[in-house]
């Protein structure tokens, strides 16, 4: 059975709060009670005393007034019993039911008797005889235990009231501390059941600077680390399934373009002019590039091999352009290059270093061909720029006037097979990135003044500042 924590904080301190605020209820009930009592029998000890040892005559007019001081009935008897002054008219019948009940002669412990009907507290004691009067005198004292029991609820009622009100409060207080304490519980433990159910966005943190806080900073926290072992996880995926695809296709089409090669080169062995065909020479470096794609495309879950050497970017990508210039002077993109005099060396792989260009050069082209002959956009260039940011630092950059990417895929353009074109793979970038991590580097991509700009920083190769 769930027991909620607002119910384990909230019943415990109300049950020790009433056990204590009743036990000192009680004790200042007893007291009080013991209080009354006493004040009782303090004043009719005064006033007895008073009346015994006077020397003026006892009349019932004097009784009466000592009545209204204490709230008692006097009877005073002499030695034959007989009343000598009373303050109630039925004093006669009193006294009678007195003497069947056998009271003793002269006793100042009050007793509780049942008489006419009522219960008093009775004593007895002697009255000093005078000169005028004699001796032999008893004087009998009447308490009423009506007055007693309203005197002790007089007394009973502040402390049972104050006790009251101090629960009513300190339970309200506990109330409000464990809903206090619940309430965040509560939003964690919805947020916890969002992350439970895949939803890694993390909630906001509110309230005091306390423990409950922390907690609720780690479950961010939790959030956030899950969502990358969720976005690791899927792209180690993507690229198993990627290998597990590529293994016997790569090996189809690497036969295929082998074959084509092999064509182009008798083709320029058997025609006069096939020597000195440029569109020849660039058909056969398009596919020596395929068979490399293809061999890297085959070797995707495989690790690099470890043939790095020192490699001048500014004559690699000098190299790479007219691979890459049929397609932009096909598509209407004016391409261009600003590169460094000086050498730039990065200390790499040059295959994959000429497949990260290519890959950013021609997902530039495409990009800004799609959108030419608009009338609001510039006119569709792609601008390749190397230079040097550090001592330590190379960096390159592609700047081309297409519209960009849409937000949907911007935020994961880099991951396997993610794309905005209606017939693109998604593996140009991924591949690029995938490059760029393995020399160390950095590739970041914005937009801005209508054109996007991916940028590759690589850390220049030892000794060669």
């Amino acid at each position: 059975m769930k027991w909620p924590l607002k119910y384990q904080v909230l019943l415990p301190m109300s049950l020790a709060m009433l056990g204590t605020i009743a036990a000192l209820t009680g004790v200042h009930t007893y007291l009080a009670a013991v209080q009354s009592t006493r004040r009782m029998a303090d004043r009719i000890d005064q006033v007895t005393d008073a009346l015994t040892r006077a020397n003026f005559p006892l009349t019932s007019g004097v009784l009466r007034y000592m009545q209204q001081l204490v709230g008692a009935d006097f009877i005073l008897v002499d030695g034959q019993q007989a009343v000598v002054a009373a303050t109630r008219p039925t004093s006669v019948a009193l006294l009678a039911e007195l003497s069947a009940h056998r009271v003793p002669g002269v006793s100042r412990q009050a007793a509780a008797l049942q008489v006419a009907g009522e219960r008093f507290f009775h004593c007895v004691v002697p009255v000093t005889p005078s000169p005028a009067t004699g001796g032999g005198r008893q004087l009998h004292v009447l308490y009423p235990e009506q007055h007693l029991r309203r005197e002790r609820r007089a007394a009973m009622i502040p402390p049972l009231i104050i006790g009251a009100v101090a629960l009513v409060v300190m339970t309200a207080l506990a109330t409000a501390i464990a809903s206090r304490v619940t309430r965040p519980l509560g939003v964690l433990k919805e947020r916890v059941k969002r992350i439970a159910q895949g939803d890694w966005r993390p909630g906001e943190v509110t309230g005091p600077d306390d423990e409950i806080r922390e907690l609720a900073g780690t479950v961010n926290q939790l959030a956030r680390t899950l969502a990358d072992y969720e976005q690791q996880v899927r792209q180690a995926e993507q690229a198993r399934t990627l290998a597990q695809l590529s293994g016997g296709l790569a090996h189809q089409m690497r036969n295929a373009v082998t074959g084509a090669r092999m064509a182009v080169d008798l083709h320029r062995a058997e025609c006069p002019r096939g020597t000195q065909d440029e569109s020849l020479e660039v058909a056969e470096r398009q596919l020596i590039l395929m068979e490399q794609y293809l061999e890297r495309l085959m070797a995707w879950h495989r690790p690099p091999a470890a043939d790095a050497t020192d490699i001048d970017l500014g004559p690699l990508i000098a190299h790479l352009l007219p691979l890459v210039q049929p397609a932009a002077r096909h598509t209407g993109v004016a391409l261009s290059a600003e590169l460094a005099a000086e050498p730039l060396l990065v200390h790499g792989d040059r295959d994959a270093l000429e497949q990260l260009v290519l890959n950013l050069l021609w997902n530039a082209i495409e990009a800004a061909g799609r959108v030419r002959g608009a009338t609001e956009s510039p006119a569709p260039t792609v601008t390749i720029t190397l230079g040097s940011t550090s001592p330590d630092l190379i960096m390159f950059t592609v700047t081309d006037t297409g519209s960009g990417p849409e937000p949907d895929v911007a935020t994961r353009m880099f991951e396997p097979f993610v794309t905005g074109k209606p017939d693109g793979v998604g593996l140009g970038l991924a591949v690029a990135q995938e490059v760029v991590a393995r020399h160390a580097g950095t590739l970041t991509w914005q937009r801005h003044d209508n054109r996007t700009t991916f940028t590759v920083q690589l850390p220049r190769a030892p000794g060669s500042c």
